[in-house]
């Protein structure tokens, strides 16, 4: 098993040296390390997957979707969906097909330290913690309080260091920031705690340039 779940370690590279002997001490461990083949436990039959993704498919063109965002139903409308008098957008089965066809099987994201890393597609499994907690229970008072930014940063940290996480994802909603400097703000303490991937939610569409200056500096420009 270990065999299908790592990928051979290039001669001469230090970090994938490094990357493999912690995957080697995790297995041993027992620890489940990042990107593990999974798929082994299937609930569903076969049939009845298809019974799933048959009814998902006639909803699609029957029914369609509403309330699509101005930008979503500009693509959909291109890509060959129809715009009922109802206002919905009905998506035939080729476009579905279509859309499984070009998009992309597999990809990987690597963590600002350069050596962690995952894989997602086909059957790879990664684990995350929770995610924008609005309450944080205090270590001192042990009383549940609301988070600030520095609970923010500090449990960034610990899910840093917590091996059967494989990436992080904003832990707590910091509630000491203004809803003009959360967005970025909570980016910058995640980036500044972690080495793993992570990943965020920006709250307003007006934050999004300032969050990607940030990691655009933060990736070197």
């Amino acid at each position: 098993m270990n065999a299908d779940v790592h990928s051979p370690v290039r001669r001469g590279g230090r970090a994938e040296k490094r990357q493999a002997r912690t995957q080697s001490l995790a297995h041993e461990k027992g620890i489940v390390s990042a990107s593990m083949v999974g798929g082994a436990y299937r609930p569903l039959t076969v049939e009845q997957i298809e019974k799933i993704n048959e009814t998902a498919l006639r909803i699609l063109e029957t029914y369609g979707m509403a309330d699509a965002a101005p930008n979503a139903e500009a693509t959909l409308l291109r890509g060959g969906g129809k715009l009922t008098e109802a206002g919905r957008i009905l998506i035939s089965r080729e476009m579905v097909a279509e859309a499984m066809r070009v998009a992309c099987r597999s990809f990987e994201i690597t963590g600002l330290d350069g050596e962690r890393k995952m894989t997602f597609g086909s059957n790879r499994v990664n684990f995350g913690g929770n995610s924008y907690t609005p309450n944080v229970r205090d270590l001192e008072t042990r009383e549940f309080r609301t988070p600030t930014v520095t609970d923010l940063y500090d449990l960034t940290r610990l899910e840093d260091k917590l091996d059967h996480l494989h990436y992080v994802r904003i832990p707590v909603i910091a509630q000491d920031l203004t809803p003009e400097e959360f967005d970025v703000n909570s980016a910058y303490a995640v980036a500044s705690a972690t080495g793993k991937p992570f990943c965020l939610t920006v709250s307003f569409p007006e934050y999004v340039d300032p969050v990607f200056d940030l990691f655009d500096m933060i990736a070197g420009g």
